[in-house]
């Protein structure tokens, strides 16, 4: 008996990959249009994220430098110099408040008072004692300095030697350092009461 094949009809199926000229056409010119759709998409995405952060730094003038009245976008190249001047703003920022507190006295006072502990104490003291008088005695002499530059800012103003401090020149508010001192001085007070005792806690604001 002769066997028949059964062949598919072209005219009912169709593999994927035969497509006509005028098919394979179509479907080229679709792959292109979905990438440019694509590429575009990126390309404006990052866009609105420039723009974004552009303008957050010309909202603030004191993180993004001088209010030019023009976005981040309109300069170009010199949003990277904008973004040195931020970090390098902050980092000029915390050294003026931490000159506030004069640590190289600190660091006189507090060696001075942990140095005459084991005479006074006739031996060592325990370790808590002695961290707490280091960290409540740092935080009271920096509390004091702090407190003195707002004191004496218009003395200071006065004087060349001191004129370019941080308070006198206007980079820090004056209450901002008065503010500082009676924080330390508190958290000096609590550290201080709760590792050493009360009448060290009371000397220390005196």
């Amino acid at each position: 008996m002769a066997t028949t094949l059964l062949r598919p009809d072209p005219t009912v199926y169709r593999s994927p990959t035969a497509l006509s000229p005028k098919s394979a056409s179509s479907h080229q010119a679709a792959q292109i249009i979905g990438s440019a759709n694509t590429r575009m998409l990126a390309k404006t995405t990052s866009t609105l994220i420039y723009v974004a952060s552009s303008l957050a730094l010309d909202a603030n003038p004191q993180l993004g430098g001088r209010r030019t009245g023009k976005s981040a976008i309109f300069r170009g190249p010199h949003m990277r110099v904008a973004e040195l001047r931020v970090h390098r703003g902050l980092l000029s920022l915390a050294r003026d408040y931490v000159s506030l507190l004069k640590l190289r006295i600190v660091v006189l006072l507090v060696a001075t008072a942990v140095g005459v502990m084991p005479p006074a104490a006739h031996g060592l003291r325990p370790g808590m004692v002695v961290l707490a008088v280091i960290l409540g005695g740092s935080f009271a002499a920096g509390g004091a300095h702090a407190i003195n530059c707002w004191f004496d800012r218009d003395i200071d103003a006065a004087m060349s030697r001191t004129r370019k401090r941080a308070v006198p020149a206007g980079r820090i508010p004056a209450w901002h350092a008065l503010v500082l001192g009676i924080a330390l001085n508190v958290v000096s007070f609590v550290v201080l009461w709760a590792g050493a005792n009360l009448l060290a806690a009371l000397l220390a604001l005196s």
